[in-house]
């Protein structure tokens, strides 16, 4: 049993449609788009007899001074049926993992970002807890019902945001169009303060077949547009926009309702609203707000954007914390100071 690096499509894309579960992350198709980006995939697969029994794919990010490491985003171990169902070989899932992230350390990385899927086991390796990348909370809703049943179990004030946007004539169609997304998502930064990515980034993104856009007219003038993956069985809104006019016609309710559809239409079951913010603090510390049975942390910079989700219905589901995996703590301890030096 070996790890080897994979750099033929076909073959990684053999074990990958098993896995029902595998994040986009994991694809070959994401991969090739963070590379045209400067983040080349380092795809990993343990092999034994010619056989692939897991796989899993990674992120290099090269920072200068000999300083590189390996980035796992939605980190979890993609196994074959027959190793899964039969274990031949007698190895868990979290032993291929052990596997993964050893090799990793010989390739002389300073270290491995793990942003898992579901609680690890670290206890042998030296970790440090890390900011994650990605939502740690999103909202999930099961889109299998018929449109009526979603619509019924809608917010009222949801559903007649959305009938309301259907009343003024709001037009909502699918079509790829990077101008468009960048001069609505240029005001949204705008008017809410957050950094986004770059136009190159969006525009690389839009050229995958996974990915979707889908944007909101109103009197033919663009108001608000998404830009959505759909993955397996799961339809994820991955990143918004909207205009600071008319903004009294409701389009961003009635785009993410035929995001919605979007998803229903590709046969997918799932619906990912992508990051909320966080439950309130344990301690009580933290203010608390409550709309349509979902609860999270009132002053958290996504409140307003997870009261406008939490109108929809779902499911809150979490994400452990990043961990950073040292292999070279001093090399480690330079980055850090790097980081630092950066945000100053």
């Amino acid at each position: 049993m070996k790890v080897e690096i994979c750099n033929n499509q076909e073959k990684w894309n053999i074990l990958l449609k098993q896995d029902k579960k595998a994040s986009f992350f994991q694809s070959w198709e994401w991969g090739e788009c963070k590379k045209s980006s400067g983040t080349p995939p380092l795809r990993l697969q343990c092999v034994h007899g010619g056989v692939v029994l897991s796989q899993v794919q990674g992120f290099v990010h090269q920072l200068g001074l000999g300083i590189a490491y390996v980035y796992f985003p939605r980190f979890a171990v993609s196994r074959s049926v027959e190793d899964v169902v039969s274990n031949p070989h007698g190895v868990t899932t979290e032993t291929y993992q052990d596997i993964f992230l050893e090799f990793v350390k010989r390739q002389g990385y300073v270290f491995a970002r793990v942003e898992p899927l579901h609680t690890l086991d670290m206890k042998s390796y030296e970790v440090r807890e890390a900011k994650s990348r990605q939502p740690e909370d999103t909202l999930m809703l099961d889109i299998s019902k018929s449109e009526e049943s979603l619509l019924a179990t809608m917010h009222s004030k949801t559903r007649y945001n959305i009938r309301l946007a259907e009343k003024k004539e709001v037009q909502v169609k699918s079509i790829k169009n990077i101008d468009v997304f960048w001069q609505l998502h240029t005001e949204t930064i705008g008017r809410d303060g957050f950094s986004g990515h770059t136009k190159a980034y969006y525009e690389q993104m839009l050229q995958l077949d996974m990915v979707h856009q889908l944007t909101a007219y109103y009197d033919g003038i663009p108001v608000a547009s998404n830009i959505m993956i759909i993955y397996g069985n799961t339809c994820i809104y991955l990143h918004g926009a909207s205009s600071n006019k008319y903004r009294n016609v409701m389009a961003p309710y009635l785009l993410q309702f035929h995001g919605i559809l979007l998803g229903k239409k590709h046969g997918c079951s799932m619906y990912d609203f992508w990051g909320i913010a966080p439950l309130p603090n344990t301690e009580g510390k933290s203010a608390r707000a409550l709309f349509h049975g979902l609860e999270w942390q009132a002053d958290h910079r996504f409140s307003g954007v997870t009261r406008f989700k939490a109108g929809f219905s779902g499911t809150r589901v979490q994400y452990p914390a990043a961990q950073d995996v040292l292999y070279k703590k001093t090399m480690y301890m330079l980055y850090q100071l790097i980081q630092r030096v950066r945000s100053l």
